[in-house]
């Protein structure tokens, strides 16, 4: 017993010295991400991040949010809601200790996209996308049992991520899959919208609870 408990610990402290090491954010309840604890990862790059809030993020960087190293802009525009943030990929030992900025004002781009009229029962509302906004999306929100649209633009780096059902920075509750296109007005969707719709996005896009 004593030589397997031996040999597992070796192991286990061969894997973590081979491991690539990224900063993680200690204390979950500080946005600012001011205290951090270098360890080991699974995955070949570190993620840091800033989310509107702000909200500072600090991790080991998952596949579908760092394909590769480098800067990346997430974007998501309807008429209820206008969101972006900046991650930064790396993939050298606690290499994420940098704090992003949010980004800066986005200029449109030639994409339209349907969305929601929030005070009228209207889902053909052209809008215009900005900044690397290169989708239109459709999905429907569902809360207290009550199913809503919710059409949009978005950058495709930013639908990955929903289609993976991942949370851990962009909380997607509520959300049926999404649907997205490429082209301008693909994502038609004639559908009813209530006034309530544009209380709904903006706490589904909460990030703070």
């Amino acid at each position: 017993m004593q030589l397997l408990l031996a040999l597992t610990s070796i192991w286990t402290l061969l894997s973590s010295a081979g491991a690539l090491q990224c900063l993680m954010c200690t204390d979950a309840a500080d946005p600012t991400c001011a205290s951090t604890a270098s360890v080991p990862c699974d995955s070949s790059q570190c993620l840091t991040a800033t989310v509107p809030g702000p909200l500072v993020y600090k991790a080991c960087g998952q596949p579908v949010l760092c394909p590769s190293a480098g800067n990346q802009t997430f974007s998501l525009s309807s008429t209820a809601l206008n969101i972006s943030f900046n991650s930064q990929c790396c993939n050298t030992d606690n290499c994420n200790g940098a704090t992003l900025s949010l980004p800066t004002f986005q200029s449109v781009n030639s994409l339209q996209c349907y969305s929601c009229d929030n005070y009228n029962r209207n889902c053909s509302i052209r809008i215009q996308c900005k900044g690397g906004e290169d989708r239109c999306f459709k999905t429907n929100v569902t809360n207290g049992g009550i199913t809503l649209p919710f059409l949009g633009c978005a950058s495709s780096n930013l639908l990955q991520i929903a289609a993976s059902n991942l949370g851990s920075i962009v909380p997607f509750p509520g959300l049926s899959t999404f649907s997205y296109c490429q082209g301008s007005l693909c994502n038609s969707a004639p559908a009813a919208a209530t006034t309530a719709h544009l209380l709904l996005v903006l706490l589904l896009f909460s990030l703070y609870h």
